[in-house]
């Protein structure tokens, strides 16, 4: 069951493929006697189960219960509704299968197949303290949620990490001749970080000490002088293909009361590494706010210079 568990447990989906078979190589079955407690209302779960075989019940709000008078009742529903199956058999009515999720919906039933406990790394929903005792002998998964949500961090950093290289390693053709070492060395100098939108990401006038990558959105770019007037123009003729203007996917030129917006950045575009990477302490002079909410890769200056080998740099 282990082997079909990503498709008999829908809410399992999220967790990537590459992280399936380190999830299933953690897992372990527990099983549970009729009348045992598999949680208490009080614990601390940090674990989540996947029921696979009998019947479990679950309790709120402190409300006390006769375990064994549950199980007797549950016993004679049971028979009774073995005893209905025959008939809707024959009537070829519907299954036994549809009466327990009804009575699953009744009574707080987790039946096989079903899936409770701590899944908010899952479905984003905090598990509500409950107590879940069985009432017949069952049979449960045990997912450690610490566990598979360190997993997922290592996947999403593994991809991040992939993301980072393909686009470094398309800008600076010396970048796949160095070593793994010095490659992981430099995707390390990043970190993610997030704009709103309208927030500003470089301001006009501040030294370029930091630069981005932009992960996902977009990105506005404006100056308080006209380019076309000033001579940027010329000397944007002249810049090397990694500058901003040859960059700009959509670029334009208009003005806004005092200020000209000529373009727009968007996914897998740098911001503001033409000064940190060709080391020119001189302030920008252009302004780039988020024209969506933004999150983008940074790297200052500092880690550049330290960790960044001269031939990149040059």
């Amino acid at each position: 069951i282990i082997k079909e568990l990503f498709e008999l447990a829908p809410d399992l989906e999220c967790i990537q493929k590459e992280a399936r078979l380190k999830v299933v190589n953690q897992l372990f079955v527990k099983d549970i006697n009729a009348g045992d407690i598999l949680i208490r209302e009080e614990d601390e779960i940090k674990e989540f189960y996947f029921a696979t075989e009998g019947t479990l019940q679950t309790v709120q709000f402190g409300h006390k219960v006769d375990i064994k008078r549950e199980i007797r009742r549950f016993r004679r529903e049971k028979k009774k509704q073995q005893q209905e199956k025959v008939k809707m058999e024959e009537k070829k009515a519907v299954s036994l299968a549809q009466e327990l999720t009804k009575a699953e919906e009744k009574k707080h039933l987790y039946l096989p197949c079903s899936l409770f406990g701590d899944l908010l790394i899952i479905t984003q929903k905090k598990w509500r303290n409950a107590t879940v005792f069985a009432l017949e002998k069952s049979s449960v998964i045990v997912f450690s949620s610490n566990h598979i949500s360190k997993i997922i961090k290592e996947i999403s950093s593994k991809a991040e990490f992939q993301q980072l290289f393909a686009f470094l390693n398309g800008i600076f053709p010396e970048f796949k001749t160095l070593s793994n070492s010095q490659q992981r060395k430099i995707i390390d100098c990043f970190k993610l970080v997030h704009f709103n939108a309208g927030t500003p990401v470089i301001k006009e006038g501040d030294i370029g000490n930091t630069a981005y990558l932009i992960k996902d959105g977009e990105c506005s770019v404006f100056s308080t002088r006209n380019p076309l007037e000033d001579g940027m123009a010329a000397r944007n003729q002249s810049r090397e293909k990694t500058d901003l203007d040859v960059r700009i996917k959509r670029g334009y030129l208009s003005q806004i009361t005092t200020t000209y917006q000529f373009g727009i950045l968007e996914k897998n575009q740098w911001v503001g590494e033409e000064r940190l990477l060709k080391q020119q302490e001189q302030p920008f002079d252009y302004s780039i706010y988020a024209r969506t909410p933004v999150w983008a890769y940074e790297i200052t200056r500092t880690e550049a210079q330290k960790k960044f080998p001269k031939e990149l740099l040059d």
